[in-house]
């Protein structure tokens, strides 16, 4: 039952693409970019579909396919983010900081970098490293002094000195 509601969701995703392709028939467009633009939202949206359905082994799977597939695709950065936000979830911060710091690399000095960054130095306070994080959270503050994650930053190596004082 779950495959054929995945199958009808997908026919109508190609429906709905194609319906759209279909009315702008009048203006001369590149038919094989267009193929790979709604391949790519199509690839996306079924990793997208098992996140939103809590289904995170699937989502999991399909959105590292994603990944793999899509090298320029126009949503790597929230595939990024689903897949860390999976693991964090589950507990398996170094993996998360893995696909956080992905993040960064592809995205310095970006909205979704710096977050990446920052979310890369929870994961490592999770897991006990209180020298690494401080590290990631200074650098932070160092390169993006006018981020929100900056304050966000200062207010954790804040914290962490407090607890350390203890």
């Amino acid at each position: 039952m779950k495959r054929f509601k995945i199958f009808l969701t997908l026919l109508l995703i190609v429906c709905v693409y194609g319906i759209g392709f279909a009315q702008e028939e009048q203006k001369p467009v590149d038919s094989s970019m267009n193929m790979e633009r709604m391949a790519d939202q199509m690839k996306f949206d079924q990793g997208k579909y098992f996140f939103e359905l809590e289904q995170y082994d699937r989502a999991l799977e399909n959105l590292h396919e994603y990944l793999e597939l899509y090298l320029h695709g126009a949503h790597r950065g929230e595939a990024y983010r689903m897949i860390a936000n999976v693991y964090f979830q589950r507990f398996r911060y170094k993996r998360a900081a893995k696909v956080y710091r992905s993040l960064l690399e592809e995205y310095p000095g970006s909205e979704n970098g710096i977050r990446g960054m920052y979310k890369m130095g929870i994961c490592y306070k999770k897991m006990g490293d209180a020298d690494r994080a401080s590290a990631i959270f200074s650098r932070l503050i160092r390169e993006y002094p006018s981020s929100s994650y900056a304050h966000h930053s200062r207010v954790m190596l804040d914290v962490m000195k407090i607890v350390s004082s203890e």
